[in-house]
């Protein structure tokens, strides 16, 4: 099944009556205008078009047919198309963030299930203030974990884009700070940030590391990757699968990504990677979670890419992980794929934090949009001037 086939079935699987109800629930006048300026001409309200430039407003919400158009670059829709075209998401997930601004279950959810999944995702967000609260107050564990940002080479700005923080090591602080928050037991339990040990007793599943929080497409907090300080073990816990994340299907700093006017994508092998890159300036490098990159992962990087460059480590693991991801590209449905013969490239770095001394090899693999999809060029060890303990 072709991806636009597919994403034919998935709005057809939507009933009729949940697409007329949410409708109904929204107001396209307060929703543009929460995006673009607008001001009442009569009927009408007009501003300037946000997806396209210009100078005199050609773009107008009519009220009465809950609708919108462009005069200057044809676009129009109802509140759904304009939900989709603004934060660059396919059909299904602007109608699950239109459903959560309505306060509507989502497609096939009960409204239990629907507030259970509010509750989370409100959760999550509490969560992240919380851990990016403790990495900036004023104890010696939040000292020394400031100081391992720092020596990752990130400043305060990259650390608050992406919402980075700190799990004290205290396992009962979070919980105390989510139950005075008035979360209940069962979604505490549903959320996915406790555990409970052989007698019962109910802990934080991380303590004493640095956290990122990971966001979904419309920029929610779905889940969480903690590291240790040091190299002891387990070095990274993750957050489980849950009623808001499903790893397979989520790639980490898409939602940044996605907004980006180059089609051209870095894929990365861990988050670490992927903020560095960004605070260098590369802001389309993205990573799989999970162990391994999946076929719906390449599935979502493929609506918004047209290159993709997958830059790995150099050692066995990284090199068997290129060709499997290489030819994940190669057989994706989505587009078609080509093979090209191996060929040597070099890249010229854009940050100047990457031209230190030290060095390492990176595994890069290039897939390139060549006439009508995926052209997959060979993979060829290139040398990147990268910082130290860039993937460690």
């Amino acid at each position: 099944m072709s991806y636009k086939s597919e994403r034919s079935f998935e709005r057809s699987m939507i009933p009729h009556e949940y697409i007329e109800e949410l409708t109904r629930r929204t107001d396209i006048v307060e929703l543009v205008g929460s995006y673009v300026q607008l001001k009442r001409k009569g009927r009408l309200y007009g501003g300037l078009c946000p997806f396209h430039s210009e100078k005199t407003p050609s773009f107008y919400v009519y009220p009465d047919t809950q609708s919108f158009y462009c005069f200057g670059c044809g676009a129009g829709g109802d509140a759904i198309t304009f939900t989709k075209k603004i934060n660059s998401i396919d059909y299904p997930e602007a109608v699950k963030l239109l459903a959560a601004r309505a306060g509507m279950p989502e497609p096939q959810e009960d409204d239990k299930t629907g507030r259970m999944r509010s509750r989370i995702l409100s959760m999550n967000k509490e969560a992240a203030r919380f851990f990016h609260a403790c990495l900036n107050s004023t104890v010696e564990e939040a000292r020394q974990a400031r100081a391992y940002w720092r020596r990752r080479g990130l400043d305060d700005k990259t650390i608050v884009r992406f919402g980075l923080g700190y799990a004290p090591n205290d396992g009962q602080a979070l919980y105390q700070f989510l139950r005075d928050k008035g979360y209940n037991q069962q979604e505490l339990d549903a959320s996915g940030l406790f555990k409970r040990s052989a007698s019962g007793r109910i802990y934080c599943l991380f303590w004493k590391r640095v956290m990122t929080p990971i966001f979904d497409l419309r920029g929610n907090i779905i889940a969480f990757g903690g590291r240790v300080l040091d190299d002891s073990k387990p070095k990274y816990v993750n957050s489980p699968e849950t009623l808001v994340y499903h790893k397979s299907e989520t790639v980490f700093a898409l939602q940044i990504a996605k907004r980006s006017a180059v089609r051209r994508f870095v894929l990365c092998e861990g988050y670490m990677d992927v903020i560095s890159m960004h605070q260098a300036g590369i802001d389309t490098a993205v990573c799989a979670c999970g162990t391994a990159l999946t076929p719906e992962q390449v599935r979502l990087i493929s609506e918004y890419a047209d290159e993709v460059i997958l830059s790995y480590d150099s050692d066995e693991a990284g090199q068997k992980a290129t060709l499997r991801s290489l030819e994940l590209f190669r057989n994706s449905p989505e587009k078609e794929a080509c093979c090209r013969s191996p060929v040597q490239r070099t890249r010229t770095s854009t940050s100047k934090s990457m031209a230190q001394s030290d060095s390492k090899p990176c595994w890069t693999v290039w897939a390139m949009h060549w006439t009508s999809g995926w052209a997959v060029c060979a993979a060829s060890m290139i040398w990147h001037r990268m910082p130290s303990g860039w993937n460690t």
